[in-house]
């Protein structure tokens, strides 16, 4: 097992001291770990920044009695502080180590290792060489006479450009150089204790000081013993940081390699280094110039009485500095050590979470002020679930759902729905509802899909293609729904993310492969029609088609000879008239305003079996009066257009509005939305050779062979597709009848599956728990992944308003 890690800072600039201890049985194995090292935080909160600096298994070596091992390294230059080189020296004796190990870091970044054994001695050089401050030299034999190696360690160039080095020789082999970072090479590093063997024998004849230890970036002591009462191995290890980064705290780490990268409680430190700041020489300008003159009376010469004096003062001076420069990092919430979290998190009202990591703890302080004005909105819910079970979730208020017999609800849902038909014989005026599909919704949505635009290209894979307009990810926007797909995609637009600009009502029009699409964008009551060409699967950036004329609903149609021609809606002073323009090999052509009474609305056009292009619209219903159905032909070989005339009844008390004209089954057909009956529903007539027009039939409704709800259905888009039949698809209020207010309905088993998730729209007490009262505003909670229910409700119930509970549900195999 490990014992406790403790780091503090030395007083001696830039250097930070660890110990901990390490014991296991007489028959086990050593308890293999690492030491990480990072600035500024824990390595686990930032760990690409973070570097291991020990491996205990490296430095201590294979078990015997009283083994002791020292342990240089040497880190690279970079954010990230990994080591790049490393000496090693492990025995019991006095005269020599029993192993002398280097390893480094090639290109490559392979870890290489050479490992000599046994050592007959180690001869030491600390003689300065030219262009460095600090230069040592080892020199290992293995046998009298007999050098095995030489590793030279230079530190402090003159250059200052040039990084430090660590150099190995071995006998018989290429010279390996190892660039380390230029550290805080200040003084000579003094440890006490060292083994008698550090180092072993100096180079006889060679003047100065006694020898000091090579530098290096970590040094550290291991030694290992069994204890004589149990018989276990008990293990220490003292390790000095000699590079730490003054003014700020470095955080350590010790993680077993068998536990992955947990950590085990005590085994984190932390300190902040003290600098160097000159202390000594600015003490030494404040005396008199008389006496530092006489001092040091030659300039270059800086090791006077008074000034040697100086520094038995100035290593206390630093440390003191170095400490109170440390203060301002606790109120650094990125920096600051976990005790000052808990003062910061007090200063903000805020219960930091101890079970969760320092770098979610950072980020909750951080964030509270925020989060406490946000609360008892859904964006706070939302954050909070997330923070506490890493996953999203759904929130629903249930205000509405109290029953209520005296006012009926709104129904706020569209959605697509859609029936085909089968082809029909020629001289088949009125669709036989026998011959109708059910009806069924396209998609669901808990919003507002809308003006569906439909078209067959043979794609991969073939089929109709379903676009609509949608807020259903909180902007108006175009989707698309792809032959076989379950769920849409975001479709063609040019608005970039900008929540203001409403991109909607598409129209297409699909030939020989190539599908047009065109659409309007706007901000506000202005609008501009764009348009793109997909062909191949391939879809064409959208260029602008109008500018500044308030375009809407617009329509599209490709004609005998390949040209597309797309009409639209322009509303200003008053009036509703419609305009056109076409595209042919030439380009496009000048806008051009169609001929009417100024009430003219929601084009739509088709060519028939022989050539014409047709252009329908509704006429009227802008006070609310009646509407008619109209339409005009452009033949082709007069290149003009017919009068327009009316198709049926004319203006009535009832409206028929926004028309859809199809070429099906040899002859066109046009469908509408119409309250002729008292309900919004779709009806359609066909085209009679002589260019007059059928009565009108039902397209949905009890007449048509359709058993749907008496509820709103607009806006038919119709298409045919490679098989002959003909697809009416249309947006619809049918699935809003589950917002009506009810009780639970025994018979409506989709219903009673619903009950208690999200999309469940009954009316009852959804709160309703033993001992506590019914609560109007209650919301719940509807979480995608599992958690308990009761422990994420205690947890919400710190932002929780006094007037509002929060009900968390947990979906059944995640969301619905």
């Amino acid at each position: 097992m490990l014992g406790e890690l403790t780091a503090a800072a030395s007083t001696r600039p830039y250097q930070i001291d660890l110990q901990w201890t390490w014991s296991y049985p007489a028959d086990g194995q050593r308890p293999p770990h690492r030491l990480r090292r990072c600035a500024g935080s824990f390595p686990e909160e930032r760990p690409g920044r973070a570097g291991v600096l020990l491996t205990l298994v490296e430095l201590a070596g294979s078990r015997a009695p009283g083994i002791r091992a020292l342990h240089l390294a040497y880190r690279a230059d970079g954010e990230r502080p990994d080591v790049a080189a490393t000496v090693t020296m492990r025995g019991t004796g006095a005269a020599a180590p029993d192993e002398f190990i280097v390893g480094h870091r090639d290109d490559a970044g392979t870890w290489q290792q050479t490992r000599l054994a046994p050592v007959h001695r180690i001869d030491y050089d600390d003689r300065p060489a030219p262009g460095w401050n600090v230069s040592h030299t080892l020199r290992v034999y293995d046998g009298p006479g007999h050098l095995a190696g030489t590793l030279t360690v230079r530190a402090g160039a003159a250059a200052v450009d040039t990084a430090n080095e660590w150099r190995w020789h071995p006998r018989g082999g290429d010279e390996i150089i190892v660039a380390f970072a230029r550290d805080h090479v200040r003084r000579p590093l003094r440890v006490a204790g060292r083994p008698p063997w550090w180092p072993v024998r100096r180079r006889t004849g060679l003047p100065g000081p006694p020898p000091q230890p090579l530098p290096a970036s970590i040094y550290c002591e291991a030694a290992e013993r069994r204890d004589a009462d149990t018989g276990d191995w008990q293990g220490s290890a003292v390790l000095l940081d000699l590079a730490a980064e003054a003014g700020q705290f470095t955080y350590y780490e010790l993680h077993r390699d068998d536990a992955g990268d947990a950590v085990q409680a005590g085994l984190r430190a932390w300190a902040a280094a003290t600098g160097d700041y000159g202390w000594a020489g600015r003490l030494y300008r404040l005396l008199p110039a008389v006496h530092r003159r006489l001092d040091e009376p030659a300039p270059d010469r800086h090791d006077g009485e008074l000034r040697r004096f100086l520094l038995i003062f100035e290593t206390t001076l630093n440390h003191l500095q170095g400490r109170a420069e440390a203060l301002r990092l606790r109120q650094d919430l990125d920096r600051t050590p976990p005790p000052a979290l808990v003062l910061l998190a007090e200063g903000v009202g805020w219960t930091p979470d101890q079970t969760t990591s320092l770098l979610t703890q950072r980020h909750d302080i951080a964030q509270a002020s925020a989060l406490y004005r946000q609360t008892a909105t859904a964006t706070a819910v939302r954050a909070l679930i997330h923070r506490y079970t890493g996953g999203d979730c759904r929130i629903k208020e249930h205000v509405a759902t109290i029953l209520r017999t005296n006012a009926p609800e709104p129904i706020p849902l569209w959605e697509l729905w859609e029936r085909a038909a089968a082809p029909q014989p020629a001289d088949q005026d009125v669709i036989a509802p026998d011959t109708w599909t059910p009806a069924r919704p396209v998609l669901h949505t808990e919003r507002f899909d809308g003006r569906p635009a439909t078209a067959w290209v043979p794609g991969d894979p073939p089929g109709i293609r379903r676009y609509f307009h949608s807020d259903r990810d909180g902007t108006r926007r175009l989707w698309l729904l792809r032959p076989g797909a379950t769920e849409p995609e975001p479709g063609p637009g040019v608005a970039a993310g900008d929540p203001g600009i409403v991109e909607q009502e598409p129209a297409a029009a699909a030939t020989d492969g190539t599908l047009w699409l065109v659409w309007s964008v706007g901000r506000g009551d202005a609008g501009d029609l764009w348009a793109c060409r997909t062909e191949d699967g391939s879809a064409t950036p959208p260029v602008r088609v109008t500018s500044g004329a308030r375009a809407h609903r617009p329509a599209a149609a490709v004609d005998q000879d390949g040209r597309l021609w797309i009409f639209w809606e322009v509303g200003r002073s008053g009036r509703s008239d419609i305009w056109t323009r076409r595209l042919d090999e030439h380009g496009w052509s000048p806008a051009q305003r169609m001929p009417g009474d100024g009430h003219d609305h929601a084009p739509s056009a088709a060519c028939d079996d022989d050539g014409r292009l047709w252009l329908a619209w509704h006429r009227g219903g802008d006070t609310g009066a009646g509407s008619a159905l109209w339409a005009q032909v452009c033949d082709p070989a007069r290149g003009s257009w017919d009068p327009p005339r009316c198709l049926g009844e004319g203006e009535g008390a009832q409206r028929d509005e926004f028309p859809s004209i199809v070429s099906w089954s040899g002859r066109l057909w046009v469908f509408w939305h119409s309250d002729r009956d008292g309900h919004w529903r779709l009806w359609g007539r066909a085209k009679a050779r002589d260019d007059r027009w059928t009565a009108a039939f039902a397209a949905t409704g009890p007449a048509a062979g359709d058993s749907g709800p008496p509820l709103s259905d607009k806006e038919p888009a119709a298409a045919v597709g490679q098989d002959g039949r003909l697809l009416l698809t249309w947006r619809s209020q049918r699935g809003g009848t589950g917002y009506q207010s009810r009780t639970v309905d025994t018979r409506n088993r989709e219903a009673l599956a619903r009950l208690g998730r999200f999309d469940d729209r009954t009316h009852y007490l959804h709160d309703a728990r033993a001992g506590q009262p019914h609560n109007l505003n209650t919301v719940s909670v509807h979480l995608d992944r599992p958690a308990d229910p009761a422990e994420v409700e205690a947890r919400l119930a710190a932002f929780q308003p006094l007037h509002t509970r929060y009900l968390c549900v947990v979906e059944p195999g995640g969301r619905p």
